[in-house]
């Protein structure tokens, strides 16, 4: 009885260290195949600053970019109708939004100076579309801001983003 016992739990804790050597090799894994793209870029009326591409073997998160208006202040006054759109090219060298934000007034989340901390992110699995990017496809990334001034007239700037850092864990 006592021999059944010990072959038991012998058995036990071999399947124990090997469940947990498997899950740290995927837990190594995961984290050894992350890389991060910081992007930023200016145009006549807006500079985007740290816009983020996160890509995991499973998962990818784009945006918590800082958006700064570089022009008079008085422009923004009563515009309303504020969207930032954030557009990449696919596998196939189509344009297309990866990312969208929009308010009816502008100056919600805008700070005295014009500047946005954190325009918003979004993060999805990795599907097939995805795994055929790559940094080619990320240094494309465009951001497209609307607006109305207060008297009425839309204007429409674009933000080309470049990489200014990769940083790839564990690789």
């Amino acid at each position: 009885m006592k021999v059944k016992v010990g072959l038991l739990v012998a058995l036990i804790l071999t399947n124990l260290i090997w469940g947990y050597q498997a899950y740290q090799f995927k837990q190594d894994e995961l984290v050894s195949a992350t890389t991060i793209y910081r992007l930023s870029g200016t145009s006549d009326s807006w500079a985007v600053e740290d816009y983020l591409i996160i890509v995991t073997p499973n998962y990818i998160s784009r945006g918590h970019g800082r958006l700064l208006y570089t022009n008079a202040l008085e422009d923004l006054e009563g515009a309303t109708d504020f969207s930032v759109k954030a557009l990449e090219k696919d596998s196939k060298g189509s344009k297309g939004t990866v990312f969208h934000f929009a308010s009816n007034l502008i100056d919600s989340g805008l700070s005295q100076n014009g500047l946005k901390e954190d325009f918003g992110s979004i993060g999805q699995a990795n599907d097939q579309y995805e795994k055929l990017t790559d940094k080619s496809h990320y240094d494309s990334t465009e951001i497209e801001i609307r607006w109305k001034d207060s008297m009425g007239t839309l204007h429409q700037d674009l933000v080309k983003l470049s990489i200014v850092k990769t940083i790839s864990l564990g690789k």
